[in-house]
């Protein structure tokens, strides 16, 4: 019995691209079955006792909320239908434990089993942009899993370039990017829209306002330079977007995330306009009907 499993020789793969796996086993059987994580078990059929399977939608469902790094077990069996009667009972006849850790991000372009390697920093741009009196941190890949840091003295740092502050309402954002690294942005400015949409009034012996559905809706701007139009164009697809917002009780982060923006890139021009559309994870709800 001798059951190969292909496609993880490596550590630290990138969950948005394929990662496939090709499984064989040289000993008569019927089919494979993958468990992956928490996962029930998936059953493979082979053709010509080869199986190839893509696992990465399976790591991508195993990321938790704001995750962007878990590390997984992978459990692949080889599995013969024995019969007693016309039962049919499914015998494992070999089996292997794959342990390996993936990065919720990926790789623009027709790639598969792409994977970070350890000292690898996150980053999609040549530099990473700091404005004075911001928090920022760089994700860099370690032996150990996934760790922000910030350079002992950033201004002297050739990977760091600070960058003007402009304009009286700036708003400060954080987001993963492709890479599944942390990246920043600030802004310009910001178009905060509100509306309600009003459920009705029963208008009988006792006047009842049945409240109204809120929807809350930001408009940011900023004139990015071309070398960091990635960043606007990692924002807009990432599944982690927050907002720096002081309040009476200090700084918090805010999470939004994107709702269908068009970041449009022309190569001649030094600097880029944009403007990108957000809305809040909310919970305020002042309708009175149940849902």
């Amino acid at each position: 019995m001798a059951l190969t499993v292909t496609g993880l020789s490596s550590d630290y793969y990138f969950s948005n691209n394929p990662i496939y796996l090709a499984l064989k086993e040289t000993s008569e059987f019927d089919y494979f079955t993958i468990k992956i994580g928490e996962f029930a078990p998936a059953s493979v059929t082979p053709i010509n006792d080869l199986a190839r399977v893509d696992i990465s939608n399976y790591i991508k469902s195993s990321f938790q909320r704001t995750d962007n790094f878990r590390q997984l077990n992978i459990i692949v069996s080889a599995i013969k239908n024995n019969y007693i009667g016309n039962v049919i009972v499914p015998t494992t006849i070999s089996t292997t434990t794959i342990s390996k850790r993936f990065i919720r991000g990926g790789k623009r372009g027709d790639l598969s089993n792409v994977n970070a390697t350890s000292g690898q920093s996150l980053v999609v741009t040549e530099k990473n942009p700091y404005w004075a009196g911001y928090p920022i941190s760089v994700t860099s890949v370690q032996s150990n899993g996934l760790m922000d840091y910030l350079p002992a003295n950033i201004e002297s740092d050739p990977f760091f370039e600070r960058m003007k502050i402009k304009g009286c309402n700036s708003v400060y954002v954080n987001f993963y990017n492709s890479l599944g690294g942390n990246s920043y942005w600030l802004f310009e400015g910001i178009t905060d829209s509100q509306k309600n949409t009003h459920q009705g009034i029963i208008n009988s012996r006792i006047n009842f306002d049945l409240g109204n559905e809120f929807d809350q809706e930001i408009e940011l701007y900023s004139k990015v330079p071309k070398r960091y139009v990635p960043l606007i164009q990692d924002l807009i697809i990432s599944p982690n977007i927050n907002i720096h917002t002081v309040t009476d009780s200090g700084v918090v982060w805010q999470r939004y995330y994107s709702t269908g923006n068009t970041i449009e890139y022309n190569p001649a021009k030094n600097a880029q306009e944009v403007k990108i559309k957000l809305k809040p994870f909310n919970k305020f709800k002042p309708k009175t009907l149940w849902e």
